[in-house]
């Protein structure tokens, strides 16, 4: 048997990928959860409220600013497209188009600079992803976390609570570097842009929907509830996104690979069974303990049901994958449309008849409803036969 260096290396290469990604996400939504946890044990449920309402609204601003979506990046960036520069160009300019609309409706500075950090964030971190330059990607996502914290707690104690959104917009001014850097390595190509538009658009439709969805119930739950509910249903999703915090890095690694054709059939596995015991254990016990440490958050009782959406969505993760390492985006666009379809309905019908009750039910049949359509979509379909979007 001739032993393949050339394969060996390529193992190596994937498993301390795999490492590092595992590390510097697990390490970074530590960070973050520690911040928000904290603001919460010192805030009321209306304050707490009142910061995911504009974090809402910056992320749907910023989905429509960010044509160049995480997934596309990564995918394009594996598969050799030079486009960086193209994508950094393009969503920089809608970026300002998107804040010349939020300075005149709220004349708020710290909303803007928000925003264009959040639209830096993803041209960056796919960027690195993409090229498999995971140290850096590391370096760089730590840093910002650490000054999220950092900033994010100075800023409560000088100016209270108006001064996070503002601690949050300077702590992403780090990815200014790659931002330039790669304005100088590689030229606006529009050309590349254009051959390869329909994939990108689709993956835009895609995450302007996918966004649209996890965010339009906070919009919709304060002129129903009000920012104290929303309080509440915003800390139980903080505590969902700590039970996630392996799709964070998992679902990067995994396309990247399925970008490049390489399986990991049982790595899938494990991930999905170990998501299963997540969501079940939370459910049963978060309920009992949280309010120990919350006592102000009085209808944490939801997460009884929230956490259940664990496992579906660890499945929409793995297909999602599957589908866009194929270049092939058309289900993850129709799965998001009948999410958000779900959510506004079940908002819309449920909040009014049975308040904080009815939006647990609405977030977890939103990502079950995504789930189901996708197994369905893999199943009958073979992507394969599908012409690459």
């Amino acid at each position: 048997m001739v032993f393949n260096w050339n394969k060996f290396k390529e193992i190596l290469i994937h498993r301390k990928g795999l490492g590092i990604l595992g590390f510097s996400d697990i390490s970074a939504s530590v960070i973050t959860s520690v911040f928000w946890f904290y603001i919460a044990s010192v805030m009321q449920p209306e304050e707490y409220g009142e910061i995911f309402y504009f974090i809402a609204i910056i992320s749907i601003a910023f989905t429509f600013s960010s044509i160049g979506t995480q997934n596309s990046i990564i995918v394009l960036t594996a598969k050799e497209k030079n486009l960086q520069s193209t994508f950094n160009f393009i969503s920089l300019l809608a970026g300002v188009a998107c804040s010349l609309l939020l300075i005149i409706i709220f004349y708020q500075v710290d909303i803007i600079l928000l925003l264009f950090g959040y639209i830096m964030n993803t041209l960056s971190l796919s960027y690195l992803i993409g090229k498999r330059l995971y140290s850096k990607y590391s370096i760089f996502l730590l840093a910002q976390k650490v000054l999220t914290l950092v900033l994010g707690l100075s800023f409560f104690y000088l100016y209270g609570a108006e001064g996070i959104l503002l601690a949050l917009g300077l702590s992403y001014l780090g990815f200014l570097v790659i931002i330039i850097k790669s304005f100088r390595e590689s030229p606006i190509n529009f050309h590349g842009f254009k051959n390869n538009l329909t994939f990108i658009l689709h993956n835009y439709s895609m995450k302007a929907i996918g966004t649209f969805k996890e965010h339009i119930d906070k919009l919709i739950l304060v002129p129903l509830i009000g920012f104290s509910f929303l309080g509440n249903y915003a800390l139980a999703i903080q505590f969902i996104s700590v039970l996630s915090i392996s799709n964070t890095f998992l679902s990067k690694y995994l396309l990247t690979n399925d970008s490049r054709n390489i399986s990991n059939k049982n790595l899938k596995k494990f991930y999905f069974l170990i998501n299963v015991c997540i969501g079940i254990s939370a459910a049963i016990m978060l309920p009992v303990i949280v309010p120990f440490f919350f006592p102000q958050f009085t209808d944490i009782g939801i997460l009884g049901i929230m956490c259940l959406a664990i496992i579906p969505t660890s499945i929409t993760m793995l297909k999602h994958s599957e589908f866009l390492g194929n270049e092939n985006s058309r289900p993850t666009v129709l799965g998001a449309i009948i999410a958000t379809t779900v959510m506004i309905c079940g908002m819309l019908i449920l909040v009014p008849e049975i308040g904080i009750i009815g939006a647990a039910i609405t977030y977890l049949s939103t990502y079950s409803s995504q789930a189901c359509f996708l197994v369905i979509y893999s199943k009958f379909f073979d992507t394969k036969k599908f012409h690459k979007l």
